[in-house]
């Protein structure tokens, strides 16, 4: 509905509705390739930018373990395990929710890839359930695609775990960046090729003192957006270096 509006009315902001672009980040990143599947046919916008995320890196839930995970979550809160519990779900406190929702346990294929219990659910209309058969089919929009990821995503991701106790191998973390940022990117990027879709694959590799988190954080996730919208040199007080300008 946004992207509707936008293109109805960007031409009163001075926009072109011909030239619309999305981009987004991590899970928004997804949700960004998410798109390009559920509107293949009508995509509403003439570009499409991934930054660390396609619709190959996160799981999706199908219908029933979404409708378990919330029962789940609902009888740790006294409000049942069957039938209509929203009535009784709205009156609880979000940080109770949120609790009982980081408290579920769901499998995970590495150690430094935990899901949370809810995430997006199947419908086959916005959301389905095999995006890698549909990417290999070339079931996406054919419009312009950048897609991308940096060096060390797992950087980033290293201060919740060490936060938490948990002691990681590189080994692992390598595999966490694989799985769920360099091959996700790289297999999007080949399935468009091969269909004869604009598509460009990027790595961003910048590491500067004034980005980093902490000594050997290197182009951690998300760190590229400092230099879409600025650097942080108000939040860490180091000022750009001669190569960063």
């Amino acid at each position: 509905m946004s992207v509707e509006w936008v293109k109805q009315n960007i031409h009163g902001f001075g926009g072109d509705p011909d030239r619309i672009t999305i981009s987004d980040q991590s899970c928004g990143s997804a949700s960004v390739d998410y798109w390009a599947y559920a509107y293949q046919s009508e995509p509403l916008v003439a570009g499409l930018i991934s930054h660390s995320g396609t619709a190959l890196s996160f799981t999706t839930n199908n219908r029933t373990t979404a409708a378990k995970q919330w029962y789940a979550v609902s009888v740790q809160l006294g409000c049942g395990s069957s039938g209509d519990v929203l009535p009784c779900m709205r009156k609880q406190n979000a940080s109770a929710i949120l609790a009982a929702a980081s408290a579920l346990k769901v499998p995970s294929t590495n150690s430094a890839r935990k899901s949370p219990a809810f995430q997006p659910t199947v419908d086959n209309v916005t959301i389905f359930d095999n995006y890698t058969l549909l990417s290999q089919q070339g079931k996406f929009a054919r419009i312009p695609y950048l897609v991308g990821h940096n060096s060390n995503e797992a950087g980033f991701y290293k201060i919740a775990s060490y936060a938490q106790g948990s002691k990681l191998t590189d080994k692992q973390w390598d595999d966490f960046n694989m799985q769920t940022f360099f091959c996700p990117s790289n297999l999007e990027a080949a399935h468009r090729s091969r269909q004869h879709t604009p598509v460009w694959r990027f790595q961003y590799n910048a590491d500067w003192e004034n980005t980093r988190l902490y000594p050997s954080s290197g182009a951690h996730h998300g760190v590229e957006f400092n230099m879409i919208f600025g650097e942080s040199a108000e939040i860490t007080g180091i000022v750009e270096s001669d190569a960063q300008r």
